[in-house]
């Protein structure tokens, strides 16, 4: 029999990978696909090699009269899994059940490198390491993306900007403006009350130191005013005390030739008087009328249109300061007519005029009593007007 020399003989790490080679197992085959190879085949197991202990040869046993098992597909584990049974349906690298487990050497070339927990964690694994290894190796789960809901943004309300005047009975409206001059300029009130379409009654309650002058001068101002509005037919009601009735008097002639005398009677005026006197009641007013050839003074030459109530006369009976503004708007204006109260003070005819459907624009020179005034307004205001907002709605106006 022949010997090969010892310089010839294939070294110990040469027969084992030659051995192994022969059970085509693949490249890096574990001690457990080995062992388990060969139990398969009927061969006896190497032992793993050790540095100070020699392999001893070992004489094969004679597999003549034992059955040959077939192939097992998988890899048993720990209890009765396995690996490599079962392929999934989506992993294009993975074995069919109807397949082998092991991939040609051809396809084996397109898959991807196979990693290995030995070379990942070192040698003496335990069954811990690996499990842990092989969950962090696992595929993540695909995390189902949450539906971004998007939130119904609440629609803004639309603020309105504030209202400049106060709402009366019907479509009517008031307002509070401060002066500065004794002169009222159209252009200025229409920049600020758009709606605004000249005086039809104007009221004016004479400072204590103006005269005839002084009201000559602003009766021209309104009927510029109304001239320049296009109101043709209006009246202008001038407060005078009784000394100053034959002044004011001639200041309205000298621009119609039709002005009355008025009385207007109060039953709660000068109540403080000592009782030896006779208690002053009355309260004089002028009216001057202006139409169309108002200046002629013959009446049967000129046609004077219908400018009061029917019925009323020039003495008025009143109970209180509020009966006698609430006569004078009934009585010398008809519904959305617009009325021009000029040095207001505190007396409330605009207040009347909210109330009984008229438009208003009271005037004076102290915001202080103008101020009081349109506290009582925004009350009225939301009264016929529920969406009249108190303390937004309403503003005195600044003219000149």
């Amino acid at each position: 029999m022949y010997f090969p020399s010892p310089s010839s003989r294939p070294t110990r790490a040469a027969r084992k990978s030659l051995a192994i080679d022969c059970l085509k197992l693949g490249p890096n085959p574990t001690e457990q696909m080995i062992a388990l190879k060969r139990r398969s085949l009927g061969k006896i197991e190497f032992s793993p090699a050790k540095k100070s202990t020699p392999i001893k040869s070992v004489a094969l046993k004679s597999t003549a009269s034992k059955e040959i098992n077939p192939p097992l597909v998988g890899y048993p584990g720990l209890g009765k899994n396995e690996i490599g049974k079962k392929a999934k349906k989506n992993d294009p690298n993975a074995v069919d059940d109807d397949t082998m487990c092991f991939a040609s050497p051809s396809s084996r070339s397109n898959r991807a490198p196979r990693k290995s927990l030995s070379t990942d964690m070192g040698p003496n694994l335990t069954e811990q390491m690996i499990a842990l290894k092989r969950s962090e190796m696992s595929p993540a789960k695909i995390s189902t993306p949450i539906k971004s809901v998007a939130l119904k943004a609440t629609p803004s309300k639309e603020i309105n900007p504030p209202l400049v005047g106060h709402p009366g009975l019907g479509n009517n409206e008031i307002f509070f403006a401060q002066i500065h001059s004794a002169s009222v300029k159209y252009e200025e009130i229409i920049k600020q009350i758009q709606s605004f379409k000249g005086a039809n009654l104007t009221v004016l309650h004479t400072p204590c130191d103006w005269g005839a002058l002084e009201v000559f001068n602003l009766v021209m101002n309104i009927r510029q005013l109304n001239r320049k509005a296009g109101v043709t037919t209006f009246s202008i009601l001038v407060g005078s005390g009784l000394e100053s009735v034959h002044l004011f008097h001639e200041a309205l002639s000298r621009q119609t030739k039709h002005v009355q005398f008025v009385v207007f009677e109060r039953e709660d005026k000068n109540l403080e008087q000592p009782v030896q006197l006779l208690r002053d009641v009355n309260s004089f007013f002028l009216l001057a009328y202006f139409f169309a050839g108002c200046e002629n003074e013959d009446q049967s030459k000129v046609t004077i249109p219908q400018m009061v109530r029917s019925g009323s006369t020039t003495c008025f009976h009143t109970t209180s300061n509020e009966d006698l503004e609430n006569n004078i708007v009934h009585s010398l204006s008809e519904k959305g007519d617009w009325i021009m109260d000029l040095y207001c003070g505190r007396r409330e005819l605009s207040l009347a005029a909210q109330k009984m459907g008229r438009n208003a624009v009271a005037i004076h020179d102290d915001p202080t009593s103008l101020v009081v005034l349109h506290e009582k307004a925004s009350a009225i205001a939301k009264h016929h007007e529920p969406s009249f907002r108190i303390g937004t709605d309403g503003v005195i106006l600044k003219l000149n």
